[in-house]
């Protein structure tokens, strides 16, 4: 890189794999292929149906369950608890969603 005023660094894009895989789940509750009461696939199951590591489907499942759109029941698996999406005007939901997307 040239000293000064030459060439930096670019903005990289927010959308993560974690916010990927975020808006694939939410797709699916919103459209109603996954109902409240469904089980979902176990993280190893997500991983490599998405073809990703573990750690990204972890996280945004972590989110997920804080929106309360999700629940997990140790030892039991994790559940779509809800498919009504906090508004645009709680101010939580939506920072959790823009720190994704």
């Amino acid at each position: 890189m040239e000293k000064g005023g030459g060439r930096m660094l670019k903005k990289v894009s927010k959308n993560t794999v974690a916010a990927q895989v975020i808006n694939q789940l939410t797709d699916l509750i919103r459209g109603g292929s996954l109902q409240p009461g469904d089980r979902l696939p176990s993280e190893r199951e997500m991983a490599e149906q998405l073809g990703v590591s573990r750690p990204p489907i972890r996280e945004s499942l972590r989110a997920l369950e804080y929106a309360g759109i999700i629940e997990t029941r140790y030892g039991d698996g994790i559940y779509v608890k809800s498919n009504i999406f906090p508004t645009e005007a709680d101010p939580l939901f939506s920072s959790l969603l823009n720190q994704y997307t």
